[in-house]
């Protein structure tokens, strides 16, 4: 036991104040395991070359694997999960104005939470230029809030045309999210948005204050679309042709 103590004792005394420090854990981890596989310390101890041999070449063999598995399965940043995180609050912000199965304020706050937090790891990885998706991750949930306000002033008794505008100016307004960004400006949003301010005076049953705001709230949103759009042209990488957001 004392020769024992000796022979080990120091290169696992090195390995041990290794992983003491948190930077040079992985690494005295990495010597303390091998080490000890292969050694097998014990009262009965024998050296057999075979033995040694294949158990190296099985941690060899551990270690080539677990390496080539972390270079095929990269980390959730990447331009699918930014698409994915995208085209999902574009496909919440289209069910804000579905009739039959309309999400509701604390589902879709739940839901870019997670989205937000998402976003803000992939900005991360990415160089500072392209350190936009929090924004677009933020301006998602700020078009949610405004959208469900909106869909909320709209009388529920209103006129099938009235719910009609509104149910497609809320998908307009899923589009022309997804479109900026992409760093393009959908012009069928402010199309879409003329139409709904037509239905509402047609309507006679909504306050002329109600319309008044609703009106205004539509124009900051498509400047802010064409802001966003201007600011991500060129540099956006979501040109994948755009998911029908329709419920």
């Amino acid at each position: 036991f004392p020769l024992l103590i000796l022979i080990l004792g120091a290169p696992l005394f090195v390995a041990l104040l290794a992983i003491s420090n948190p930077t040079t854990l992985a690494y005295g981890l990495g010597f303390c395991t091998p080490y000890i596989i292969l050694v097998q310390p014990g009262n009965a101890m024998d050296f057999d070359v075979a033995r040694v041999a294949s158990n190296g070449l099985a941690i060899t063999g551990g270690i080539f694997i677990a390496y080539m598995m972390f270079r095929l399965i990269t980390p959730p940043n990447g331009p699918g999960l930014r698409r994915r995180l995208i085209r999902g609050t574009a496909q919440d912000l289209a069910m804000i104005g579905h009739h039959r199965h309309r999400i509701n304020e604390e589902g879709f706050n739940a839901r870019m939470a997670d989205r937000l937090r998402w976003l803000t790891i992939c900005d991360k990885a990415l160089p500072e230029e392209r350190r936009h998706f929090t924004d677009l991750g933020l301006t998602g949930l700020n078009l949610g809030q405004v959208s469900l306000w909106v869909q909320g002033r709209i009388n529920t008794q209103s006129s099938p045309a009235l719910q009609d505008s509104a149910a497609r100016w809320q998908q307009s307004l899923a589009d022309a999210y997804q479109a900026c960004a992409r760093g393009h400006c959908d012009d069928r949003f402010r199309a879409d948005s003329e139409r709904l301010k037509t239905a509402m005076a047609e309507a006679g049953n909504m306050e002329q204050r109600n319309q008044e705001l609703i009106a205004g709230a539509v124009e900051r949103i498509a400047l802010t679309f064409e802001r966003m759009a201007a600011r991500l042209a060129g540099t956006a990488e979501l040109d994948a042709p755009a998911a029908n957001t329709s419920g």
